[in-house]
């Protein structure tokens, strides 16, 4: 019996994910599917919950620990609780530096970000449309950046560059 992850979850939280399994062995089925299939999920306390899927793959999955029982057509358990973890990627973070504006109306703010988790490479898109980690040469105001992963996961941050007030 071979369980193999046809979709991982694509976002942190989201409940894209699938399962697939594979098996053979035992007096399968003549009619309809071979096996049947038993999918459970573990839950927040650590027990397992059945699922209402009675099929070889199982959709719509958030990341978590699965098990399976697979019984063919003589009642004979081929595999009692194979357990399968499947992940999903960190959650997209923005880690931001900034300067303020040194003097009223001067262009010397800057930021610098730093994304974290999802899945590498990341695009990134500031709202005075730059594409780059660091800004540098800012006038005071609000910049917000939009970050997205490889699986097109998003984030956003806004960074307020301040000034002094003037004399």
């Amino acid at each position: 019996v071979k369980i193999s992850v046809q979709d991982s979850v694509k976002c942190f939280g989201d409940n894209n994910g699938s399962l697939i399994v594979y098996a053979q062995g035992g007096v399968p089925y003549k009619i309809g599917k071979p096996y049947k299939y038993s999918w459970k999920k573990q839950n927040a306390s650590g027990m397992y919950e059945e699922l209402t899927v009675e099929k070889d793959s199982v959709a719509g999955l958030t990341a978590g620990w699965y098990a399976l029982n697979i019984t063919d057509s003589i009642g004979v358990t081929l595999r009692a609780d194979s357990v399968f973890y499947l992940s999903q990627p960190d959650a997209l973070a923005i880690r931001i530096q900034k300067t303020d504006v040194l003097c009223y109306g001067a262009s010397t703010g800057a930021i610098s970000a730093v994304v974290t988790g999802g899945l590498k490479p990341y695009t990134l898109k500031w709202s005075n449309d730059s594409t780059t980690a660091d800004l540098n040469s800012l006038k005071a105001g609000v910049y917000i950046l939009t970050a997205t992963d490889r699986h097109g996961c998003t984030i956003q941050h806004s960074v307020s560059i301040e000034q002094h007030d003037s004399l």
